[in-house]
């Protein structure tokens, strides 16, 4: 056999080895928005209609990049909804939508980005005299609530271990991690002021 036939059968093999190695950049993605209301809300823990709202807000920022293999405004919402709702590892999340585990990182990170920028658009305390009496009038329909335009309280958001120093004092009174989170809402449950910066083992006294 010709030593140059050798030579490129040799070569078709390893062209055959590399083409089994090189993973898929074009991947099929399943659209979440095309299950049922019912399907999305056990996936993500948000209606379907709440997740394409939080899409259409962050769109234009959630743009698409070029290279490697882009996500949609869409996958890359419910990698964050999904990784945040459910507390699972970020290799399930990657695994359910066919992305890696870095691109759910990072996709996580950018949407809690672009969500934290726009937060002051939507969590605001009603600023003007009617929004004022409104939610004054929507309290008093409740249980004849005089005179308020706020329900204040605060919560434990678990969080990660800490072990840098001070990390104890994220400890909270129930033994675990957390952040404590005072949070203000109106009669209809929208939150209008959150604040976010209290370790767990401070008092909610402390933080009013």
């Amino acid at each position: 056999m010709d030593i140059n036939m050798i030579d490129l059968m040799d070569l078709e093999d390893l062209d055959m080895l590399e083409t089994t190695r090189r993973p898929d950049r074009h991947r099929h993605r399943v659209n979440p928005f095309e299950l049922s209301d019912e399907d999305f809300r056990y996936k993500y823990r948000f209606s379907k209609r709440f997740g394409e709202k939080i899409v259409g807000i962050l769109r234009e920022d959630l743009v698409h990049d070029p290279r490697g293999c882009p996500l949609s405004p869409e996958i890359q919402v419910v990698c964050a909804l999904r990784n945040w709702a459910r507390h699972e590892i970020q290799d399930d999340t990657a695994g359910l939508h066919s992305v890696s585990q870095p691109v759910v990182s990072r996709t996580c990170k950018k949407v809690a980005e672009i969500l934290s920028r726009n937060s002051r658009e939507f969590i605001k305390m009603p600023t003007t005299l009617n929004e004022q009496q409104e939610t004054i009038r929507k309290f008093r329909s409740i249980a004849n609530f005089p005179t308020v335009i706020g329900a204040i309280d605060c919560t434990h958001i678990r969080v990660k271990k800490v072990n840098a120093d001070g990390g104890q004092l994220y400890i909270n009174r129930k033994g675990f991690s957390s952040i404590n989170v005072q949070v203000v809402c109106d009669a209809d449950l929208k939150i209008m002021d959150i604040v976010t910066r209290w370790r767990g083992s401070v008092h909610d006294s402390r933080i009013f």
